[in-house]
């Protein structure tokens, strides 16, 4: 394989590119953003970051059997108790982002409250189709399930698992929510959801530190 020397690259802005590729361009989503404050906003945009990266441990570590079973090996109690806290960490997270706009008369850092002031049909079918993910996926009940106060009747049920979501829910929602935020934005460019983390720190080489443990080969790697 030889470097082609005659033909030059171009890297076009975005604006350029679906000037000349208008086809390509996503429908746009009208929103008034004259209503919304861009610095209160930069908060729930930091809110959101902050969920997805706890999404993107979780999926690096606990959505693989092989992983799984090496971490059981190393320490099981410890990691599976990590395992659920940060399952309720990313659940509960995105749950208070569905939260109504006010309550008690004082504003909520919500996604609805943005949904209000941008005035948009867009950002409402968006909206409602995030709504219906939430309560047709168990998610509604189990957050209220999650956040109760230890109602006998409630405690003495062993429902727990059967209330869970699937963890891929919350992978669909995040997916939902980035795209509203786009929007709000004027971006063109869907947000991923998965955080790249530094090699170093990142799930999988976490998985083969405790690997190379588990096989005697490091003792004081940590």
């Amino acid at each position: 394989m030889k470097e082609d020397k005659n033909k030059e690259v171009r890297v076009m802005s975005a604006q350029d590119y679906f000037s000349k590729y208008p086809e390509l361009k996503p429908k746009e989503v009208e929103v008034n953003r004259s209503n919304i404050n861009q610095e209160e906003f930069m908060v729930f945009e930091r809110y959101f970051s902050n969920v997805c990266y706890d999404y993107t441990v979780y999926k690096q570590l606990y959505t693989n059997q092989e992983k799984i079973d090496v971490m059981n090996h190393f320490n099981s109690l410890i990691l599976s108790r990590m395992q659920i806290a940060l399952y309720e960490k990313v659940g509960l997270s995105l749950a208070r982002m569905l939260d109504r706009e006010e309550m008690c008369g004082k504003d909520n850092l919500s996604l609805k409250r943005y949904v209000v002031l941008g005035e948009s049909k867009g950002l409402e079918e968006k909206y409602q189709e995030l709504l219906d993910l939430y309560s047709n996926s168990k998610m509604k009940k189990w957050r209220n399930r999650s956040i109760a106060h230890n109602d006998l009747k409630t405690m003495m049920k062993d429902e727990g698992v059967s209330y869970r979501p699937g963890f891929e829910v919350f992978g669909e929602m995040l997916e939902i929510i980035g795209e509203m935020i786009s929007d709000i934005k004027g971006d063109h460019f869907s947000i991923d959801i998965d955080v790249v983390i530094p090699f170093d720190l990142n799930g999988d080489s976490f998985i083969a530190k405790m690997r190379r443990s588990n096989e005697g080969k490091i003792k004081d790697d940590w």
